[in-house]
């Protein structure tokens, strides 16, 4: 996950800025991501870092639109590996059923994460989900990372064809819950 944000801020021109930030803020982090490989991985804290650095840079609100933006239909629909083609899956057979959808989340967690909690869901009806993360400390003190944790729901549940809204906050010191609401259309 790391290293394929890292490759997206390179394609839309943003690394220079977050590679001269975590220079002057982070050097080990940014020596560790020049020498990661496609196939291993890199810490939540040295994910957290470049997060981070990116939002100080194009600030949280773009960072998560960034983030929804890495998983379109396009996206998707070209992606090899252990993760595209289960998520075109789920994203298709799923489709508009927001309980359903939320469960793609533990699933996307767990694939794409390594010692940084476990994410469950803690509540699901009709008309809202909730996702919590636990045991991870980290998450639950950074507004960027938090950011790309929103932005990836907001592209699962658009690309499940599901209205909703998406909140992530941390009510406890480890653990964040991300909140989807279906949005409910006005008479």
């Amino acid at each position: 996950m790391t290293l394929g944000l890292k490759a997206t801020f390179v394609e839309r021109k943003l690394w220079p800025a977050i590679e001269a930030r975590l220079a002057a803020e982070n050097p080990l982090v940014l020596e560790t991501l020049r020498h990661a490989s496609w196939h291993g991985w890199v810490s939540a804290f040295e994910h957290e870092a470049l997060a981070s650095a990116a939002a100080a840079e194009i600030g949280l609100d773009a960072l998560r639109a960034l983030s929804a933006s890495r998983l379109d239909e396009a996206a998707i629909a070209s992606a090899s590996g252990p993760i595209g083609p289960p998520l075109r899956s789920w994203t298709r057979a799923y489709a508009g059923d927001l309980r359903r959808l939320a469960r793609v989340g533990p699933w996307l967690w767990r694939s794409t994460t390594r010692n940084a909690g476990a994410m469950t869901v803690a509540h699901e009806d009709l008309e809202r989900v909730v996702l919590r993360v636990s045991d991870c400390a980290l998450l639950a003190s950074s507004p960027a990372w938090q950011a790309l944790l929103a932005g990836l729901g907001d592209a699962v549940l658009a690309l499940g064809g599901v209205e909703a809204s998406i909140n992530v906050g941390s009510p406890a010191k480890e653990v964040t819950e991300l909140v989807a609401t279906r949005r409910v259309e006005e008479r």
